[in-house]
């Protein structure tokens, strides 16, 4: 109870307050309406709880009636005015930082591993210019059959066929 409350309970008639909200709200008969406002007149501690109790009515109304609706707007006005007094906390709880964050770091680590490749690639002693392929002039006498040597027949053929895949 607050202390002004208490006060007014002290001051006010015991047998008047009770009937005090009835009275503001008009639920009470003619005659016992009649019998409290006499009563009112008399007593300065009782108006005076009469008076604070309309005053709390007062209030009760004014607070329940209904806002004006803000507009579709609102909620996107308030953030940004939130935002615009504290801009560190909008960057902090931003969806994209942490991708931000992973993106730099996968571009230094690669920028690093290339500047690796290329001073290994110097200082190891590589020549500058790369080998292409070179030809040799070898006995290739192994791998083909002479195509002098043609058979005569059928029964050559598969004898020749046989032994040089089977001779090996």
């Amino acid at each position: 109870m607050s202390p002004m409350d208490e006060r007014i309970k002290l001051r006010a008639c015991p047998e008047f307050e009770a009937v005090l909200e009835d009275y503001i709200s008009d639920d009470l008969s003619s005659a016992e309406r009649e019998g409290v406002t006499a009563h009112l007149r008399g007593c300065t501690a009782c108006s005076e709880a009469a008076e604070a109790v309309e005053q709390g009515r007062s209030i009760l109304r004014f607070a329940g009636e209904a806002a004006m609706d803000p507009g579709p707007f609102f909620t996107r006005r308030v953030m940004s005015r939130i935002g615009a007094l504290d801009p560190g906390t909008a960057r902090e709880t931003s969806f994209w930082k942490p991708l931000e964050q992973f993106a730099m770091r996968a571009v230094w680590a690669s920028a690093g591993a290339i500047a690796l490749l290329v001073m290994y690639v110097n200082l190891s002693g590589a020549p500058a210019q790369p080998q292409v392929a070179q030809i040799r002039q070898n006995d290739q006498s192994g791998l083909f059959s002479d195509p002098s040597a043609v058979p005569s027949n059928r029964d050559e053929t598969f004898l020749t066929i046989t032994d040089v895949r089977h001779g090996e």
